[in-house]
């Protein structure tokens, strides 16, 4: 038997848990990323990362370099 998932229910929940564990933390986390492409896919991904970090209270930054690095 099949069972459905609601998906942004799902999200919802786990965002909420991951924020009031990260509010209880002395020092927020940090999320670094580093790009080394061109790739508009890859900077969708890092995008969406960089939001909802920043959304949890995390610091973040995109370090980008040319794809011959």
């Amino acid at each position: 038997m099949a069972v459905i998932i609601d998906g942004k229910k799902v999200s919802q929940e786990v965002f909420q848990e991951l924020y009031k564990k990260v509010n209880k933390l002395n020092e927020k986390p940090y999320l670094a990323v580093i790009l080394a492409n061109d790739d508009s896919a890859s900077r969708v991904y890092v995008s969406s990362k960089e939001k909802y970090a920043n959304l949890l209270g995390y610091k973040s930054c995109v370090y980008k370099f040319d794809k011959s690095v």
